[in-house]
């Protein structure tokens, strides 16, 4: 049975039907690169799918993306777990909940064929919109090991950034997921510095001030939480608290709804240091309610973020040397 349903994935996933998905899909004009002193981002808060076509999965994705393209948007964050939708591509996925299958096993399975696609679609839709696009995460094999990466494309269609979650969920320790070890930092258009640590990432001020150490100006945080009760106080404990530790920008997508049994709640959204909110309150947007979807937009500024930066402590300061002295050294030599 299972060289059936490779064979079926391997028809449905095949670079020509997902051409033909992605051809009629078209964008205004492209806007600026960003410039030193601004960079306007969006963020999508996507509720979730069965895909029972690839035209069906390449929608869900582009009219968010088209309504922030044509807004001027010249980055746009897609959510973590961006192909789950794909598992209603499954012959027998749409009927059942699949509690008696391994997630695991799914996953690896199904990951050549989901991987494909991902990159297909998300290097297109960058080149069309003419945007720099972080396409979110996707579970995906290297070298034997599965793996929670997240992956950014520049205007061209190309990859500038690849990052594994390095911080684990229980469920996905269970799943056989692997942690990723390192933090990649890439600069765009303009000179901004961006990194996209994943989800789980953002509980830990190390990540951000590891990011904020190399010099990032933007930190991006696809997340997929899955929690029916959605808690503002919970939600606290990520980006918002990062940037208010370091200064960056904090760019938060989300991934919303019910699928196969798990209910996903969450809040995209756009942060700052509060000195430079009106209200200082540290939120420049955020979506407006938990489990439906929603799209936030803004317009950064570098001088107000350079400000705060001048009087932050410089890095890394005894008290890192006292809490964790062999992970910071390296980053002082």
């Amino acid at each position: 049975m299972l060289p059936l349903i490779k064979a079926y994935l391997h028809w449905k996933t095949k670079p020509a039907t997902v051409k033909k998905a992605l051809f009629a899909r078209d964008f205004p004009e492209a806007p600026p690169r960003p410039g030193k002193e601004r960079i306007k981002v969006a963020s999508a808060q996507l509720e979730l799918i069965k895909a029972r076509n690839l035209g069906e999965y390449v929608d869900w994705l582009y009219y968010p993306l088209f309504e922030a393209q044509k807004r001027g948007a010249q980055l746009f964050l897609f959510p973590e777990y961006v192909t789950l939708p794909l598992l209603g591509l499954l012959p027998a996925v749409g009927e059942q909940d699949g509690g008696d299958l391994d997630p695991g096993e799914i996953f690896r399975f199904v990951s050549p064929f989901f991987t494909r696609v991902y990159k297909q679609v998300f290097s297109e839709l960058a080149r069309k919109a003419g945007i720099y696009i972080a396409g979110g995460s996707m579970l995906t094999v290297e070298d034997g090991n599965l793996f929670n990466q997240a992956h950014l494309y520049n205007p061209e269609g190309e990859t500038l950034l690849k990052q594994k979650k390095m911080n684990l969920v229980p469920l996905e320790s269970k799943w056989g997921v692997q942690p990723g070890s390192d933090l990649n930092v890439v600069e765009i258009s303009g000179g901004w510095r961006l990194a996209m640590p994943v989800c789980m990432d953002a509980t830990y001020f190390e990540v951000f001030r590891l990011a904020g150490a190399s010099g990032a100006d933007l930190v991006l945080v696809p997340i997929a939480d899955i929690n029916p009760d959605y808690s503002e106080h919970m939600a606290l404990r990520g980006i918002w608290a990062r940037v208010q530790e370091e200064p960056v920008y904090g760019i938060k997508s989300a991934l919303v709804g019910d699928f196969f049994g798990f209910k996903f709640t969450g809040k995209a959204g756009i942060y700052a240091p509060g000195e430079i909110t009106p209200d200082g309150e540290g939120v420049i947007s955020e979506g407006k309610i938990p489990h439906q979807g929603d799209l936030v937009f803004a317009e950064l500024s570098r001088s107000s973020l350079e400000e705060i930066k001048s009087k932050s402590i410089s890095f890394p300061g005894n008290s890192y040397y006292n809490y964790l002295e062999k992970t910071y050294d390296n980053l002082t030599e």
